[in-house]
């Protein structure tokens, strides 16, 4: 199986856009985007751009269908993850963020008390 552009890659305004197709026997078509904010990034944009008609390409097949099911994404995240407050040790800002249970925070991140 291969992941084939078909018309090249071209920019809209800040978007580089692709259209490729999965090859076997033409099993699906997808349009992949993904935004930049300089032009240093347009190589950086244009692997996100494959990356993005890449996974339109396997919901399109079914594959991995069940992460776009939000009942398999609560189970999953009640039994395999959990969320903590961290602080971003540079600016000093605090948000959640979600882990796998047996995973610790690393840097640039400190667990932290939310308030504390």
């Amino acid at each position: 199986m291969h992941l084939l552009p078909t018309a090249g890659m071209f920019i809209i305004y800040i978007q580089v856009h692709a259209v490729s197709n999965v090859v076997c026997s033409l099993v699906s078509v997808a349009r992949g985007e993904q935004d930049y904010f300089s032009t240093e990034g347009i190589p950086t944009a244009t692997e996100g751009c494959k990356s993005n008609a890449l996974m339109r390409c396997c919901k399109d097949l079914g594959v991995a269908s069940e992460l776009w099911d939000p009942r398999y994404i609560r189970k999953f995240m009640k039994e395999k993850a959990k969320q903590v407050w961290v602080e971003h040790l540079p600016s000093k800002k605090k948000k959640q963020l979600w882990l796998r249970k047996d995973d610790e925070v690393r840097y640039p991140y400190k667990e932290t008390k939310f308030g504390a």
